[in-house]
Order: C-alpha cells, then sequence, then structure tokens
C-alpha cells in the first residue's frame, strides 16, 4: 500500500521562558548553534546530472486515463510523508523561516548551464567546474521535511525545527 503526500502544518509560539529550563531555547546561545550563514556557502564548485530510475525521495510515476476517446498521459511524482512548521517567536514578534539551496531552482534559473549539463549526461567522471553563482536559488521557505519510519509528524516537524532553526521544542508543545 502506498502511502499518501501529508503536509502537516504546525503552529508553535515559542515562550523564552524556557530558556531557564533548557539551553537549546536560550537565545544567547542560540547563534553559536547556527550552521554558517548559508549565502557564504552560495559557491557550486562542481556539477553533474545522472538519469534516476529510482529514489528514496521521490517516486516517478506514469498517470494514464482515456477522454473524449483519447489517451492521455501525465508523469509525476509522488513524494515522501512531510511536516512542516510556521515558527513564530513572541519574544521578537516574527515568524522564523529557514534558507536553503535548492537545485531544481538553480538550474530552472540557469536553463543554459541546465542544457549543458543535461548535454553531458552520464557520461562517467564528466563534472563541469565553471557553475553560475547559486544566489539565485536560495529559497525562504517554512521549518520542513520529511517524515522518517517510525516517526510522528508531531516529532518530525520538532526535530526538523531543531535541526533547521536551532529551536528547540518538546512535542507535546506543538498545536496543530
Amino acid at each position: 500500500m502506498t502511502k499518501s503526500t501529508f503536509k502537516l502544518i504546525m503552529r508553535f509560539t515559542i515562550n523564552r521562558n524556557l530558556s531557564k529550563t533548557n539551553d537549546l531555547f536560550n537565545p544567547t546561545s542560540f547563534s553559536s548553534r547556527m550552521k554558517p550563514n548559508v549565502f557564504t556557502r552560495t559557491k557550486i564548485t562542481g556539477a553533474s546530472l545522472k538519469n534516476l530510475k529510482e529514489s528514496k525521495y521521490v517516486t516517478p510515476l506514469r498517470f494514464t486515463y482515456e477522454k473524449a476517446e483519447r489517451t492521455h498521459n501525465h508523469d509525476f511524482v509522488v513524494g515522501k510523508d512531510s511536516s512542516a512548521v510556521i515558527v513564530y517567536d513572541e519574544s521578537m514578534n516574527c515568524l522564523v523561516f529557514v534558507r536553503q539551496f535548492r537545485p531544481a531552482v538553480y538550474l530552472s534559473q540557469n536553463p543554459d548551464y541546465r542544457d549543458l549539463l543535461l548535454s553531458q549526461i552520464n557520461e562517467t567522471n564528466k563534472v563541469d567546474k565553471n557553475c553560475p553563482p547559486a544566489k539565485s536559488a536560495i529559497l525562504t521557505e517554512l521549518c520542513a521535511g520529511i517524515i522518517d519510519d517510525g516517526e510522528t509528524p508531531i516529532a518530525a516537524a520538532a526535530r526538523e525545527m531543531c535541526e533547521e532553526t536551532g529551536y528547540y521544542v518538546e512535542d507535546h508543545r506543538l498545536e496543530h
């Protein structure tokens, strides 16, 4: 049985008073836990494309049907179940987002480069070293991620929030 794609949007209100009981919540230690700024890591140093028959993240499918005495085909992918979190920082009165590099956007923003890579697809050891800047493919997004096997959507949301923003929250504090 195939699981359907599931998006669970949760709201989380950050209460700074919790920082007394959990250092992960402490805003003074937050900056020291942050990953390097995404804008300092925007240089791509090598790229290639390969045909993909299967992936651990998506399943490519073709939907075929008859309509008005004609056969129609539509290709699409089914992704894994995922969770997304809307993070609101009450003390700063703001929403918290993440900035991430997205390869599909990178290739759509650089069609000539995409075509070059497509012309070299599956060539053994063919890696292009002259990659365009990646800045146009860094997106502002909700904190989100795939739900691991055996994990609840709420547990996945809490894990992703901690991994991507540095904010820690116990599962029972999430509202949905």
